[in-house]
């Protein structure tokens, strides 16, 4: 038995290196245990554990935690164990739970992690504390009616720290150089306020950032007491205990020092995440110790998850209000543009127009190498060198700087005192911008505390502690202009659309492209409201009107579900991931770690509205949940048939266990239930019948015909297992080429390619290095994409086109119409890529070519 190491203090310096997920220790309010990979024999034990009863810590090493908890604790955790898999070990939870030789009741949270199986155990409260579904429903009714970010933002800190009683809870949102600003605040009227104070990114170092998005809640109960270490088997101490996804690992000293600067005693923060990234962070701050149970712990957890969505539509509606503004502006700018006429001269003049569509001291364009400014602009003869620059800065959007002579020195030499720009590019090829700048403004910005002092060495002299004052400091910032917000590059986008929209009459694309891709944006936003609301709303039911049968982690694992079913749904139809019938069974079958073997899917491939597709996707996981928790797919010889096809009376789908435990009608309808039963019947006006026999549970579900929003070309999908290698296989032997910029789309291609038949499938992601392909070999066909980045594929296909090999394009409806009009009868395969239309329209350029090659042998 080896007591780990504590991992030794780093200079502040490095703080961005500094192991914090592998401390040696736990805070002191806790137990945690780990065991041998596949079994439960104590490998690593924290010295707390005599504190909380469990017995002289050293002594538990290589004893059994069967004996020590007793065994239906530990058959209530190996029946939810989670998968050891980087980001999804997410513990499970238990609350209030017995243990061997206990009279107090405790909360048990168990992971994998590296192969050890990681229990946690905390005191459960003497008193019961509030419901996590009384919780989180009486904040988000008021959480709803919030259609402003401020708003929303206002109302959570209120109601949270109502709900756990700190003294402060602020909404601490992350700005994009890094820094954060607190955007709102409720605290205790003895405390100063924190509000629109700003922090440098320093306060929170990157892989700290890195923990928050995979722990939504972190609790530091007690910033004065003494961490626990673990003890560790002799066997294991040489390499630290991964605590990635402990609620209950200790706290780097730096950020311990850092809480008692502010005259924090304890801390809880909830992550927001929006789009996947890390929006910010709820933080919460007392004036002294305190402790936040677990079962409000996982309500906050929800809260988090949840306000997060709002957040996300909050911004969507915004965006929305800003583009239809914007729009109706612009409509008119197009509707009144000249069709005849040098392009560059008419843009000239409606500069003044297009400047007041943003707020800026100076607008200018840069078309094919000829500027036309308006207002402050910089000197005609600095724009080349310029424009070179922007060039080499942008990543393919927008680029923006309020820092203009950061990038560009020769800046502050101009009169004008020009101090930032906004360029909308204009052209995917060439060099061409619309120019937006602005003059230095002097700001005063709020820190909270000197954001570049250092704090003060130790008595040692070894490390740099965090500094110690947090007062507002005020810095006063010359040689930037005011930033570009975020609806201001919105617009941008905006005005790029129609700009490209005008370039393209000029180019001779035709005009009823041009009409159907505004018509296709206006929809989409029109669209957006209804649909972030509608989401909302059913998201809202499932936590209103569900009441949790069994215990509450049962409650809160199913509610986690449905909410993530519901996600999927919605990135699948908003992301472009498609919406088609077979993804959506397939996504919900691999959220619940279903093997393949078990499954067999059959079906047309059937495209679904956003309505109808978020209703089935509900259905299909309460299905697929049922069937691995209770049916067919809970044992290894269980099987599981779904069949999907379109009939008179719309969409079809048969749901078909067997081998399964034998199934009895329940005698109580639950609300997972009652979404299979009624979901579609109700929403959709379809039909749903589900029998519970003998064999296993059937079912079968229609949904009318006119939810389906694209049809199979009479060709049905074969039947297949899930991951299948299909059967069918009409590119075989054929060797092909893919042109695609994009390494993950790329290998998804050649997946599909070779699925298919293919013999070989060369990848390159450049012009030059697809030149260098057919110089040494000479493909059957290729799939081009259009647009490459910084360059396109048109040349290329010019290549392939002298030597006779055929090809296909792949492209997006946008990316269409720069097609070069002697390529306008070759085939396109839209983006993302689906095996079946890329299989198509491979097939059908070759056949022309297969049939000249026979016609030749024949004569």
């Amino acid at each position: 038995m080896t007591t780990v190491a504590a991992v030794p203090a780093l200079d502040l310096t490095a703080c961005d290196r500094e192991p914090i997920h592998i401390p040696g220790s736990i805070q002191a309010h806790g137990v945690l245990l780990a065991c041998s990979a596949g079994g439960w024999r104590i490998t690593h034990v924290s010295g707390s554990a005599s504190s909380l009863g469990l017995g002289d810590a050293a002594k538990l090493i290589g004893s059994d935690l069967v004996a020590l908890l007793g065994k239906p604790v530990i058959s209530l955790l190996e029946r939810n164990l989670p998968v050891d898999g980087g980001d999804g070990a997410i513990p499970a939870r238990f609350f209030d739970q017995k243990i061997k030789g206990h009279k107090s009741r405790f909360d048990i949270a168990v992971h994998v992690a590296q192969g050890f199986r990681i229990v946690e155990l905390e005191t459960s409260p003497a008193q019961g504390s509030v419901a996590a579904l009384d919780l989180v429903r009486g904040i988000l009714s008021k959480l709803q009616l919030s259609r402003k970010l401020s708003d929303l933002c206002d109302q959570t800190v209120i109601q949270l720290r109502g709900m756990i009683g700190f003294d402060r809870v602020m909404i601490y949102r992350f700005l994009d150089s890094g820094a954060g600003e607190v955007i709102a605040e409720s605290r205790d009227v003895r405390l100063e306020p924190l509000l629109h104070l700003r922090y440098p990114a320093s306060d929170v170092p990157r892989q700290a950032r890195e923990l928050y998005k995979r722990n939504w809640v972190r609790l530091i109960a007690d910033v004065h007491a003494q961490p626990s270490a673990l003890i560790a088997d002799a066997a294991c101490a040489d390499t630290p205990l991964d605590l990635t996804f402990a609620g209950l690992r200790s706290v780097s000293p730096i950020h311990i020092e850092y809480l008692k600067n502010m005259q924090v005693g304890a801390s809880m923060s909830i992550s927001i995440m929006v789009g996947g990234e890390l929006w910010g962070l709820i933080a919460c701050h007392h004036g002294t110790a305190k402790a936040v149970p677990s079962k409000v712990r996982a309500a906050a957890e929800l809260l988090g998850q949840v306000f997060s969505l709002q957040i996300q539509t909050v911004e969507g509606i915004e965006a929305y209000v800003t583009m239809r503004a914007a729009r109706a502006l612009l409509d008119r700018v197009v509707a009144e543009f000249p069709v005849q006429g040098d392009l560059i001269d008419n843009l000239a003049q409606r500069l003044e127009q297009l400047a007041s569509f943003i707020d800026c001291d100076g607008i200018g364009i840069w078309i094919d190498g000829v500027w036309r400014g308006y207002g402050l602009t910089p000197p005609a003869t600095e724009m080349m060198t310029l424009v070179q620059v922007i060039d080499g800065l942008r990543d393919r959007g927008i680029f923006a700087t309020h820092a203009l002579s950061d990038i560009y020195p020769r800046a502050g030499s101009w009169s004008s005192d020009l101090a930032g720009l906004l360029a909308v590019p204009l052209s995917q090829s060439r060099s061409d911008y619309l120019i937006f700048f602005r003059k230095e403004v002097a700001q005063t910005i709020a820190w909270g505390g000197d954001p570049s002092k250092p704090g003060p060495a130790d008595g040692a002299g070894a490390r740099l502690s965090p500094r110690k004052s947090f007062a507002a400091w005020r810095e006063e910032v010359r040689g930037q202009s005011l930033p570009w917000t975020s609806r201001e590059r919105l617009i941008g986008d905006t005005l790029r659309v129609y700009l490209l929209d005008i370039i393209v009459r000029f180019t001779d694309v035709i005009l009823e492209e041009r009409r159907q891709s505004q018509q296709r944006t206006r929809i989409i936003t029109n669209e957006l409201n209804h649909r972030v609301k509608g989401t909302l709303e059913l998201i809202r039911s499932l936590v209103t009107s569900a009441a949790p049968d069994g215990s509450m982690p049962e409650f809160v694992r199913s509610l986690e579900g449905r909410i993530t079913a519901i996600a999927l749904a919605h990135d699948a139809i908003t992301l472009g991931n498609g919406s088609d019938v077979q993804g959506l069974v397939e996504a919900a079958f691999a959220a619940q770690s279903v093997a393949a073997d078990q499954v067999e899917l059959s079906g047309a491939s059937i495209q679904l509205d956003a309505k109808a597709y978020t209703v089935l996707a509900l259905v299909i996981h309460e299905l697929a949940a049922n069937a691995v928790r209770f049916g067919a797919l809970s044992v290894p010889q269980g099987h599981l048939i779904v069949r999907w096809a379109v009939t008179a009376n719309g969409l079809a789908l048969t749901w078909e266990e067997a081998g399964g435990p034998a199934l009895r009608t329940p005698v109580h309808t639950g609300l997972g239930l009652n979404i299979i039963r009624r979901n579609i019947p109700h929403t959709l006006g379809g039909e749903a019948d589900v029998q519970f026999e003998k064999t296993g549970l059937r079912a079968r579900f229609s949904i009318p015909p006119r939810f389906m929003t694209s049809l199979p070309d009479g060709e049905i999908a074969d039947s297949h297992k899930l991951n299948p290698s299909n059967a069918h296989r009409p590119l075989e032997g054929f060797e092909l080429l893919v042109l695609e910029d994009q390494m993950l789309l790329a290998l998804e291609l050649e997946a599909m390619l070779r699925q298919n038949g293919a013999g070989s499938v060369e990848l390159a992601g450049t012009v030059e290095s697809a030149l260098a392909i057919i110089e040494r070999k000479h493909p059957d066909a290729a799939v081009l994409d259009i647009d490459l980045g910084d360059e396109t594929a048109f040349p290329f296909a010019e290549e392939l086109e002298r030597r006779s090999i055929p090809f296909v394009f792949a492209a997006s409806d946008f990316d269409q119409q720069f097609i070069p009009p002697h390529f306008k009868d070759i085939a396109i395969v839209a983006k993302p890529y689906s095996a079946g239309a890329v299989t198509d329209a491979i097939r059908d350029s070759l056949m022309p070519h297969l049939i000249r090659a026979v016609l030749t042998k024949l004569v």
